[in-house]
């Protein structure tokens, strides 16, 4: 929005007739269309906020500068590689609001295929932040069944990762154990994260 100065000792708003001045009361502008920010071209629908496809980041840890919507691909894999795998459903959607991205997933593995290295979930949207002290848990809200017997099963998004370690807990453990490549078999996952990007 731009405010003009009409050397008066007023302001007037784009497209308003009214004027602004001293010890007058303030009338907040509205807007009826969409806004498009740095680069970004204001969308043809609704009313709302554009932010530019690509990030122009601030660097002032007060000013949202992005804003996104989306869909990705979980696979339920290993942290070096998995092939020969079918699946029944593997989707997941995104919402990404300045550095903070909110991730659900619905995985239905039919096939397990080769799984080399330990079972993780990869294909997050965005690479996880690199700080040091910036990890994100996982929540399960269903997942069954493994290729070991658990009583509960925990994720965690470590630093530059656009994957997802699996930990579990067996009725005789007390103790976190690190999925192995045998983890994954005909498994069906509900789950999301929140994490942080760079």
């Amino acid at each position: 929005m731009t405010v003009i100065i009409d050397g008066t000792a007023g302001i007037t708003f784009p497209n308003s007739s009214t004027q602004l001045v001293a010890g007058a009361p303030l009338t907040t502008p509205s807007f009826t269309t969409t806004i498009g920010v740095g680069a970004a071209t204001a969308s043809a629908s609704g009313a709302g906020v554009t932010f530019p496809a690509t990030q122009s980041a601030s660097s002032d840890a007060n000013t949202l500068d992005d804003y996104e919507e989306g869909t990705w691909t979980p696979i339920l894999g290993g942290a070096t590689s998995e092939t020969g795998q079918t699946y029944n459903v593997n989707s997941g959607s995104y919402t990404k609001i300045g550095n903070q991205v909110f991730c659900t997933m619905r995985v239905s593995l039919a096939t397990a295929g080769t799984i080399t290295g330990n079972a993780v979930i990869k294909g997050l949207p965005f690479t996880s932040n690199s700080s040091s002290t910036d990890y994100a848990g996982v929540s399960f809200g269903y997942i069954s069944p493994t290729g070991t017997a658990i009583v509960s099963v925990n994720g965690l998004v470590q630093q530059s990762r656009t994957s997802i370690d699996i930990y579990y807990r067996t009725a005789a453990s007390t103790t976190q154990t690190t999925a192995g490549n045998t983890f994954w078999v005909a498994t069906d996952v509900f789950a999301s994260v929140v994490y942080h990007t760079s």
